[in-house]
């Protein structure tokens, strides 16, 4: 099987685009115009199993290839399949400008554009707030209805671990460090991580409390404070 082709490795070369999808164009399935000469990188291969797709810019007819430099590639979020951005050697665009010129494809999506020396400008205009870590279901619903766009990530079962495992040591330190009702409200935090751990280790948390119960039955439990200093051994 032929290797998956990385865009990154594309940045700052010279290639040569095949048209597939000229300018002015209709999209065969979903009818919107082509604003851009859209094409191919031929000999490679993408996630999607197709060639390596590139928007070319700085060309303003229709033609049936072009050979530029690749200044960017745009990451889609949402869909695993990177573009490159092919202009005139010499000549290049600024994010705001790629942004405004592939918006008539790149709008159904989730994107960044990528540059030499990790450089990332996502697909909006407004204050970008950065977390990378793991939320309720609802919290992306709540942020959309407040007007703001949400970029997320649907994690697979390792990361997803790995996720909830961080996020019961910071529910953790937040009961440590809370009292009252706050706590009460950590608390509630902490076991609902635990809940989705459970799950994922294919229980309930039924079955948690069942293996509790036969704990306290054979150890007991915390109810009397006791506090042990130590133990003597008798030689």
């Amino acid at each position: 099987m032929k290797e998956i082709t990385n865009a990154k490795d594309f940045l700052g070369k010279e290639v040569e685009v095949i048209m597939d999808r000229k300018l002015g164009t209709l999209h065969p399935k979903h009818g919107f115009i082509y604003m851009l000469n859209y094409g191919y990188i031929p000999n490679t291969i993408s996630p999607d199993g197709e060639e390596l797709d590139a928007y070319v810019l700085g060309c303003y007819e229709p033609v049936d290839s072009f050979k530029g430099k690749v200044i960017a590639y745009i990451h889609r979020i949402n869909d695993d399949d990177d573009k490159l951005v092919v202009a005139p050697i010499n000549k290049n665009y600024t994010d705001e400008q790629i942004i405004a010129l592939t918006e008539f494809q790149e709008r159904f999506f989730e994107s960044q554009i990528i540059r030499e020396m990790g450089v990332v400008s996502n697909y909006i205009d407004d204050d970008v707030q950065i977390y990378n870590k793991l939320v309720r279901d609802k919290i992306p619903d709540k942020i959309k209805s407040n007007g703001e766009n949400p970029i997320i990530n649907i994690l697979d079962d390792k990361k997803y671990k790995n996720e909830l495992e961080k996020k019961l040591y910071e529910e953790y330190k937040e009961v440590i460090e809370s009292s009252g009702n706050d706590r009460l409200e950590e608390l509630a935090d902490m076991l609902e991580v635990i809940k989705a751990l459970v799950k994922l280790e294919g229980k309930t948390l039924d079955d948690v409390i069942e293996v509790a119960k036969e704990k306290v039955k054979k150890r007991g439990s915390f109810d009397k404070k006791i506090y042990l200093e130590k133990v003597i051994t008798k030689k």
